[in-house]
């Protein structure tokens, strides 16, 4: 699992970005686990009413990068991603 400081890290983070009134953003993969790698990265989901620009995309991974957690992180518009990956996805989320 994520401790709760990264937690919140992530969430100020991605919502710097995006309104999370309208983006459902979460973690998903193996940091939703308990039982996952001890380096393991974080993966960043979102989910909103039209696709998240490819800009936007790059400055949340780039804050992410520069923010005080201990992981690496991927972002993830989840719009573009296919039907069988985002219902595995979607089994096991965090959410933000």
């Amino acid at each position: 699992m994520i401790d709760d400081q990264s937690l919140a890290t992530v969430r100020s983070v991605v919502g710097k970005h995006v309104d999370l009134t309208r983006y459902k953003a979460f973690i998903f993969g193996s940091r939703t686990h308990s039982m996952h790698r001890k380096y393991a990265d974080i993966d960043v989901g979102l989910m909103g009413p039209v696709t998240v620009p490819t800009a936007t995309l790059l400055r949340i991974q780039e804050d992410l990068h520069n923010a005080d957690i201990p992981y690496l992180t991927d972002v993830v518009d989840f719009s573009s991603v296919s039907q069988d990956f985002r219902e595995k996805a979607l089994s096991h989320i965090v959410s933000l």
